[in-house]
């Protein structure tokens, strides 16, 4: 009886092993096909970083430049349906300068580990910086001090900022319609969906991670 039971585990350990190289490969292709122009840091988090089950998604984590944010989420939507990558979710997006702020003021403790856990395939060395800002009580925002940041910077003209209200413009009411259509569909399992969006922000949220948070948390408040 022993015997048949660690053979279990180890048949499902092989399972979940063969399910997240399959799921880092499609989501290292999707996010190789999204390039790296106007982003700092692309990779994989959720499940897929720690033991997905086939049922999962892929969740997709992406910064980028300063006011090109909704240019991406466009980009990265329009590759999705172009390629079929179904498996795709476009989980959580935001810019530089959001990215800093929020890594800095970052104390949930299940968004940590998360960040901890995320698998990157762009931008190593500014996710680094990221992940240097959580539990820092600084109380200012560090400013990157290089070269390339100020060459950043100042490619954000008002051109990228005219076409980054135009993609949102065109991208957001569908993304808001299909939030709204997921969260009915959702109810009678008792879940919920709701998309969360600014200028400098765009994520997904569920009621089924935002339980997952408060028992990390170990609170019965909303987060």
């Amino acid at each position: 009886m022993i015997g048949s039971v660690q053979d279990q585990i180890k048949k499902d350990s092989k399972e979940s092993s063969a399910t997240r190289k399959d799921f880092i490969k499609t989501g290292f292709n999707f996010l190789e096909k999204v390039g790296k122009k106007g982003i700092r840091v692309s990779a994989i988090v959720g499940s897929t970083s720690y033991e997905p089950i086939p049922e999962d998604d892929i969740d997709i984590f992406l910064v980028t430049d300063k006011n090109l944010l909704w240019v991406i989420v466009f980009r990265s939507l329009l590759i999705r349906r172009l390629y079929r990558f179904d498996k795709i979710c476009l989980s959580l997006f935001m810019d530089e300068g959001y990215s800093v702020e929020y890594f800095k003021n970052l104390k949930d403790k299940l968004i940590i580990a998360d960040a901890r856990h995320a698998i990157i395939y762009y931008g190593d060395n500014f996710y680094s910086q990221l992940l240097s800002y959580i539990g820092d009580d600084c109380d200012d925002i560090a400013i990157f001090d290089t070269v390339e940041n100020e060459t950043r910077n100042g490619r954000s003209s008002v051109f990228h900022y005219f076409l980054n209200f135009l993609s949102m413009i065109i991208v957001l009411p569908p993304i808001l319609l299909k939030g709204m259509v997921n969260s009915k569909r959702l109810e009678k399992y008792d879940q919920d969906f709701k998309v969360v969006y600014g200028w400098r922000k765009f994520y997904l949220n569920s009621k089924k991670y935002e339980n997952l948070r408060r028992a990390a948390n170990g609170t019965d408040q909303a987060l």
